[in-house]
C-alpha cells in the first residue's frame, strides 16, 4: 500500500515528492545510482537510463525536477 501510494506520487505532475529520494530506491520503485554516478540528472545521460521501461523513466525525470543540485 505504502509502496504503491509512493509510485503514484512520481508520476502525478501535481503532487509534490513527500520522501527523501532512498526511501524510493530502498522500496524498488526507482534504482540506486550506480558507482560513479552522483545525481539521477547524470544518470539519464546513461545506457543505464536508455534500458528502463518508460515508467521508470517517468519517475526518475520526477526525481530530477526535487533533486539537490550539485
Amino acid at each position: 500500500m505504502v509502496k504503491t501510494a509512493l509510485r503514484s506520487e512520481l508520476c502525478n505532475r501535481d503532487k509534490r515528492v513527500t520522501q527523501p529520494i532512498e526511501e524510493y530506491v530502498k522500496r524498488k520503485i526507482i534504482p540506486s545510482l550506480p558507482s560513479g554516478i552522483r545525481s539521477y540528472a547524470d544518470y539519464e545521460k546513461t545506457n543505464y537510463f536508455s534500458k528502463l521501461s518508460d515508467e521508470k523513466k517517468k519517475r526518475i525525470r520526477k526525481i530530477i525536477t526535487v533533486e539537490p543540485k550539485k
